[in-house]
Parts: structure tokens; C-alpha cells; sequence
């Protein structure tokens, strides 16, 4: 660089005269010139070797991250901006070479070099921002991974949304009668605005300004503040949005109706706030009957017959009371949907809760346990001693730290294919998947089959909803034959449990499950009550119109006995047994299995630490859990869910069951938040207006003497 401050090149100003220029000034001037060529591949070189030594490093820290795509991305397009830059460098822009040289040159690109000034320029800024911003996700995790967390679910299905929506509801249904629901939300939003005479004094006391947003006079729904106390951060695999898996079942299946009644909701405010939400957007016709579910359809001669068989006493009582008949109803998938949303901006359970993360690990361990670097914005607040136990949820993404773990999972484990011989052990497989891992259905090659105006058929395995909902699809879908194998009996029934069990009055069977003196008894109700899987009667008439046109062919009994694929003709040679006989099936070009999951938690990878850690009791794969829906007493990690079956009932894994869990979750979130000092302190922080509050609500629900609310009222007032 010195050298080249001293000597010119054929960078000749404007105006000079080449012609009177020396043979010595343009040796000298072509010797400049040759220097700034060679400076400026050496500058090229240092710049783009430090930006290889940057992502080789980064290719180092990222290589178990997703991350790790983005770095491998920027160094094609690092060594590609490179290649090019070079190229027309050395090839384009100045031709020919020697005129990088020559004094003068024939072009100003091979003297002044704007166009490559301004290629250099582009690649080397766009390059350089690319990887500045690579590790500012990690920087942004890491500050966020340091925050201890009050609450973190785990799980954005149904059964989280439904805990979450809980957490920040004040007054639920099931605690507050309609009547209470009315007074008390009158109260918050007229209490404060009248004038009150105090007769000692004899002076008004105006109206104080609204406090909550419940009390606002701006006509929005703002019946339920955001509560201030508890943090939830809400972690789910399959995306950033509330029920991603939920969504994207229920479009792949193209599942039109729900199959839970309407009133299974996840909301926490009103037991029939979808029905009241269905009339007041006027959506009436997106519900739909299900016809003699409450014996509707019993004739008087049934009803005659009935009474002699099981006696005046038991025929005179009907299994369901027929007062329940106007509640049964399915909504339809975009009625519900619709209705979740409402919920989530009710409650404001917005997208910065969620973060799409899968778990890998969960430990419940002291604080000076765990890396000191990873909470030490946690340890500095001073307010939580060494010896406090937090949860350590490891991710995908990194760490994070709560007080309080929910699980809401669903099954939690991974969806298992039958062993079958000659079926390949490698998934996924082109040829056969698990209904819950579908992507898309047909799959690719049998579409192709399909347009080709070819013969197609399809084998799925399974007697439940789900296989007549991806039959009838397929079927839609121009698949030409589809075989069902069942290994039992046809099971028709509108819900996935009995009707005792789903009805306004399943308190009798509710009592009877929690009164059971074992798990183990509860276990036998459960599996009684589900009794595997089974169809609505709707889907049996479309089943059976299938079946009469043969385009399904139905077999129950039967198991499949061997498959082999043929690569060539991308088909299935499928054997099935029944306990006549082996009968072999024409070829079959795609196989689903809509065998379910089976839970077991002694198999889910991330709750394997946690149970070394605090061992607990398993019956049928689902954990004992205690009667607050708890890992153990000192182990504040709640279940929900289909995990808490051996508390919540046959109806764990449904609508029913989240709405339930997440009560009871509810009851127990405070108390334990309150025990690690997380809620007294801030309530002793907070101005009179929250005890106002919760003196409105023990007037609202009448719980006080009223008298004690007026003598108050006149001691403020004074």
C-alpha cells in the first residue's frame, strides 16, 4: 500500500496529455498499476478468508442446530459471490488482461474499475450482513433461556390452549354460577361509577376511574384481564401457532365436523359459550344433530319392550335424560376453530407465548445444580436462593427454566407401526405411513397412477374413525379400491366413550371412576369405557354406500400377514390372515396404518431424567399421578391430557378432558406459585384496587356478609 501511495498507475487524470508523458514515468506508471492489481486480490483474498474462518466456526457452533442449514447456505453463497466477483474481475470487465496495464487503456473498467467496484460492493455487504445476523437468533435465545418462567406448558394442542385460557380466567364456569358471572362483571364495570353520599358526612365521593380493563367503557370484550402475575411461555414441535398438529390433522383428513358435543370446548368462562358464540355470529347452520343419541328415536313399543326386560324401576329411567337432547350437536372444524381464536384474543394468548420448539429433556433440580452462566440474570435478582428448585427444560433450541411444568402432550409418544413381516423397518417409506405422520395423501406416486387414468388401491389398517374418515378421502379422491382390515368387530357408537360417560350428568359415572379405591380399577374403567377404537354412525352409512358399490372392501378379523415391496412397480404383494384362512390381495400401491399411539411415558425420550430422578408408579403405561394432577407432592409437574387418564377419567384424551385438566391444574397453579413467594409478593406490591376486586367477587358470589361490603364501602368513603 505504501508503494502504491508513491507510484501512479493508468489511472490517468483528466485532461493529461498521455503523449507528453516519458518512457520512464510509463515504465513507472505500468509498474503502479501492476502493484494495484496484485493489492487488490490480496485484498479480495484476506476479506473472503475471513469470512471462510468465520463460518467454519460457525459451521463448528451450529452443528447440531437448525441453524446449521443457514451457515452451510451462506458459505455456497460466500464461495459462489467469490467465484463470480473473480471471473468477471478477471474476464469481463477489462479485455483483453494486459490492458489492466496498458498506459492508457482502451476502457475505463480496466484503469478506474467501477463495475467491479460496485459487484465487490454488493456481494461483500449482502455477505457480511448474512453472517452478522446468523448468530443473533442464538444471542436473542440465550437472553431469553436466562428468564425463569412461572408457567411453561408444554403441548399447544387443545389441552395447553385450554390450561392457558384457565390460568387467565377469573370467574370460571366452574366455580361461578351464570347469576354470579352477571353480577360480578356488572359490578366491574358500573361499581365505580356513581356518586355515593356518606351520611356522617354528608360529602359524595365521586367515581374512580376504571382499574382493569374489564371495567373500560369502550364496549370491548374485555371481560377478563391479562393476569399480571403468572409468565407463560407455551413450547410446541410442530409450530408456532396454537393447535399446528390440531389444524393440520384436521385438514389432511379433511375432516369436516368435530366428533365431542358442543359443549367440549376449551373455553373457561361458559360451559356453553361455543353454543353462544355459534348464535351470536349467526352460524347456526355450522353445527349438526346427531340424531337418537338421547333416545329420541325409541318408539312406545321399544319403550314397552324395554320396560319388561329390565323392570318398571330401570325402564322408567332413560340412560341419558332427555332434557339433554337440544345439547347434542357437533360444530363444524371452522365453527370450533373460529371459537379458539376468540378465545386466545379473549385471554390474549398471542403468538408471543408460543415458540416452536420440540423438548428433549426435563430435570427439576436446585438451582446450583445447573450452569451458573445460564441463570445468571436469574441469580442476580437476589430473590431466589440457591437451594430453590426450577425445572430445566432442554430443547432444540437450547434451555429454559420455569417454577412450574404442565404437560400437554396428548399421547406423548411417537407413532408406532405393527411389526409385519417383509415390511421395511425405515421411515418414512414411500410407500406406507402412520395416519398421524401423513404429509400428503395420496402420496405422489399413486396421484400420478391416478391422472394416468390407472388402477389404484390402497390398504388401511384399522377399525377406527379415522380409517373410514381416510378411506372415504381416498375413495374422493380418485383411489379405485381400498381394503380396511380390522382386527375385530365393526364398533358404531357417536362419541369416542359411552354416552355416560360424555352426557351433562356423567357426574355418576365421574364419581364412581374417582371413587375406585385402585388405579388399577380406574385402568379397567378406562379401557371398558374407550373400548378401542370406533366409528360415528354418520361415517358408518358412508361406509357401508362404499361398501355396496365395492369400492371398499371391509374385513374384519383379520390382521395383515406379510408385505413386500416391489420397487420397480411401486406396489404392495400383501398377505392377510384371518383364523380361516391366508388369502393373498391384489397388488396395492399404498398402505396406511390407523393403528393410533399407545402412551406410555416409560418410552417418552424426554421424561426419562425426570423419572430417574423422581421415580413414579405406571399402570398401562400412564403415570400415577396425585389427586392435584402432579408428578409427585414436591414435584410441581402437572399432566393433562390423555398422561392423566388415571385421574381424569376415559374421557382424558378428548375436549372433555382438557377443559377438566385444566381446572384443576388452575386450582393448584396459584397455591404453588404463592408457596415460592412468586404471587405474595407482587400482590403486596399492587395499589387497593385488586383487593376492591376480589372484595367484588366474594360480593358477587355472595360468599361474605354483604353488610361487612357496606360497612367498608363507609369507612373509604369517611
Amino acid at each position: 500500500m505504501h508503494q502504491i501511495a508513491k507510484t501512479s498507475s493508468n489511472l490517468i487524470p483528466p485532461g493529461d496529455d498521455v503523449s507528453q508523458y516519458s518512457k520512464a514515468e510509463i515504465k513507472m506508471r505500468v509498474y503502479g498499476s501492476k502493484l494495484v492489481l496484485v493489492v487488490e486480490q490480496m485484498q479480495l483474498l484476506t476479506i473472503w478468508l475471513v469470512k471462510a474462518c468465520l463460518l467454519i466456526m460457525y459451521n463448528r457452533m451450529t452443528l447440531v442446530l437448525p441453524q446449521h442449514k443457514i451457515v452451510v447456505a451462506t458459505s455456497i453463497y460466500v464461495a459462489v459471490a467469490f467465484v463470480v466477483m473473480e471471473v468477471l474481475y478477471l474476464g469481463v470487465w477489462c479485455r483483453p488482461f494486459n490492458q489492466y496495464w496498458a498506459v492508457p487503456p482502451n476502457s475505463k473498467q480496466c484503469s478506474a474499475a467501477t463495475n467491479h467496484l460496485i459487484t465487490n460492493a454488493v456481494f461483500n455487504i449482502s455477505s457480511d450482513l448474512i453472517i452478522l445476523s446468523i448468530p443473533m437468533p442464538l444471542l436473542f435465545k440465550d437472553c431469553n433461556t436466562m428468564h425463569i418462567h412461572d408457567v411453561l406448558i408444554i403441548g399447544g394442542g387443545p389441552s395447553g390452549l385450554a390450561v392457558a385460557a384457565r390460568l387467565r380466567e377469573h370467574t370460571p364456569s366452574a366455580t361461578f354460577t351464570d347469576d354470579e358471572h352477571q353480577r360480578y362483571h356488572w359490578i366491574r364495570k358500573h361499581g365505580r361509577k356513581m356518586n355515593i353520599k356518606n351520611y356522617r358526612t354528608n360529602k359524595d365521593s365521586l367515581p374512580t376511574p376504571p382499574s382493569t380493563p374489564g371495567s373500560s367503557e369502550c364496549g370491548c370484550d374485555h371481560d377478563v384481564p391479562t393476569d399480571e402475575f403468572i409468565d407463560i411461555v407455551v413450547l410446541d414441535a410442530d409450530g408456532a401457532d396454537w393447535m399446528s398438529k390440531w389444524k393440520r390433522l384436521f385438514k389432511t383428513f379433511r375432516i369436516d365436523y368435530l366428533r365431542s358435543p358442543m359443549f367440549f370446548h376449551v373455553d373457561p368462562a361458559d360451559r356453553d359459550a361455543l353454543l353462544g358464540y355459534t348464535y351470536e355470529k349467526e352460524r347456526e347452520k355450522d353445527i349438526q344433530a346427531l340424531p337418537g343419541v338421547a333416545g329420541k328415536e325409541v318408539s312406545k313399543h321399544k319403550k314397552k319392550k324395554n320396560l319388561k326386560t329390565q323392570g318398571r324401576f330401570l325402564g322408567r329411567t332413560p340412560d341419558v335424560d332427555e332434557r339433554d337432547r337440544k345439547d347434542y350437536y357437533v360444530p363444524r372444524t371452522d365453527l370450533f376453530d373460529a371459537h379458539c381464536e376468540e378465545v386466545i384474543k379473549r385471554y390474549r394468548l398471542g403468538k408471543d407465548l408460543l415458540r416452536k420448539e420440540s423438548v428433549m429433556d426435563i430435570q427439576y433440580d436446585k438451582v446450583s445444580k445447573f450452569d451458573k452462566t445460564e441463570l445468571r440474570s436469574f441469580i442476580s435478582d437476589g430473590a431466589v436462593a440457591d437451594e430453590r428448585k426450577v425445572f430445566r427444560v432442554e430443547t432444540d433450541q437450547g434451555a429454559r427454566f420455569a417454577h412450574l411444568v404442565v404437560l400437554a402432550v396428548g399421547p406423548g409418544n411417537a407413532p408406532s407401526i405393527p411389526l409385519v413381516p417383509g415390511l421395511p423397518t425405515q421411515h418414512p417409506h414411500e410407500g406406507f405411513a402412520h395416519a398421524m405422520q401423513i404429509k400428503q395423501f395420496p402420496p405422489s406416486h399413486v396421484m400420478a397412477k391416478i391422472q394416468a387414468r390407472q388402477l389404484t388401491s390402497m390398504l388401511i389398517v384399522g377399525g377406527g374413525l379415522t380409517s373410514i374418515q381416510l378411506a372415504d378421502l381416498a375413495i374422493k379422491r380418485g383411489v379405485n379400491k381400498v381394503w380396511m382390515l380390522m382386527r375385530g368387530p365393526l364398533k358404531v357408537k357417536h362419541f369416542d366413550v359411552d354416552l355416560e360417560w360424555v352426557g351433562k350428568f356423567r357426574n355418576f359415572k365421574q364419581a364412581e371412576f374417582w371413587t375406585a379405591d385402585t388405579d388399577e380399577e380406574r385402568f379397567d374403567m378406562i379401557v371398558q369405557a374407550r373400548n378401542g377404537g370406533s366409528m360415528t354412525p354418520r361415517y358408518r352409512k358412508i361406509l357401508d354406500s362404499h361398501v355396496a358399490c365395492r369400492k371398499i372392501e371391509l374385513r374384519n378379523y383379520t390382521k395383515l400377514h406379510s408385505a413386500k415391496w416391489e420397487q420397480p412397480s411401486k406396489t404392495w404383494a400383501c398377505e392377510v390372515s384371518s383364523a380361516e384362512s391366508v388369502l393373498k390381495l391384489p397388488p396395492v400401491d399404498y398402505m396406511v396404518f390407523a393403528t393410533g399411539i399407545q402412551s406410555d411415558i416409560r418410552t417418552i425420550p424426554y421424561l426419562q431424567s425426570i423419572q430417574q430422578q423422581y421415580p413414579i408408579k405406571c399402570i398401562g403405561g400412564l403415570p400415577c399421578l396425585n389427586e392435584d394432577l402432579m408428578w409427585d407432592d414436591n414435584v410441581p409437574l402437572f399432566v393433562t391430557g390423555r398422561l392423566a387418564g388415571l385421574k381424569l377419567g376415559p374421557g382424558a384424551p378428548n375436549l372433555v378432558g382438557a377443559r377438566v385438566g385444566a381446572e384443576r391444574i388452575a386450582w393448584n397453579v396459584d397455591e404453588a406459585l404463592k408457596k415460592l413467594d412468586k404471587l405474595s409478593n407482587n400482590a403486596q406490591d399492587e395499589s387497593g384496587d385488586n383487593s376492591s376486586d376480589e372484595k367484588m367477587v366474594a360480593y358477587a358470589a355472595a360468599r361474605d356478609n354483604r353488610f361487612d361490603s357496606l360497612f367498608e364501602l363507609d369507612d373509604a368513603t369517611a
